[in-house]
């Protein structure tokens, strides 16, 4: 378990861990070009990304596609196993 305040740089890396397709030097995989958070209500338990990321496709002609897109977490609230013990 790992603590992070909302809309924190630790949050927003620990977010970008768990998207697929986004990796540095892999194989078919796009590169993060930006990222920051959407407000969201703090009662809503969603965490909103918005990203912007670059792929090549087409190594012959060095064609490169950027795009934004919007990717949304839900929180999930759960206890560590120690405090789970203590509450029994």
């Amino acid at each position: 378990f790992v603590h992070a305040e909302l809309e924190s740089p630790e949050l927003l890396a620990m977010c970008l861990r768990n998207i697929s397709g986004l990796g540095k030097g892999k194989k078919d995989s796009a590169t993060l070009v930006d990222a920051k958070w959407i407000w969201t209500e703090p009662h809503s338990r969603r965490l909103k990304i918005d990203l912007e990321v670059e792929k090549e496709v087409d190594d012959m002609n060095a064609v490169l596609i950027r795009q934004r897109m919007v990717t949304e977490f839900v929180v999930q609230t759960k206890q560590c196993a120690d405090c789970t013990k203590e509450t029994v």
